[in-house]
């Protein structure tokens, strides 16, 4: 019971202050329903809208960002000697990921808890 408060009370403080609105969305709406009730993380129907949302405009306005601030410098090094696939890049064409264009995008396992 200690151990589960102490942890419950460190994902708490990793998500708050001073980032945690920025973080918060992503690192808590990507867990399993299950993990995010094991460790008290609030997360509801409102929560999961702007997940959706923000992963909507982000992977529309990603690929418009340029190289330099898009990829990290290994990356674009790689990219250089040709040693990527171009195949794999993400487009708004061609998303890294299937299917994220539908009604249900896989953005936060499509479930709230309140």
């Amino acid at each position: 019971m200690e151990r589960e408060l102490a942890a419950r009370a460190l994902a708490r403080e990793m998500l708050l202050p001073p980032l945690g609105p920025l973080i918060y969305l992503p690192t808590v709406g990507l867990l399993p329903p299950s993990i995010r009730r094991a460790y008290g993380l609030h997360w509801t129907a409102g929560h999961e809208a702007a997940l959706r949302a923000s992963a909507w405009v982000v992977r529309r306005r990603l690929p418009l960002v340029p190289a330099v601030a898009r990829y990290w410098m290994a990356a674009r090094v790689a990219m250089q000697r040709k040693e990527w696939e171009p195949e794999r890049m993400h487009t708004l064409s061609r998303p890294k990921l299937g299917g994220l264009t539908g009604a249900h995008d896989g953005v936060g396992q499509g479930h709230a808890s309140a």
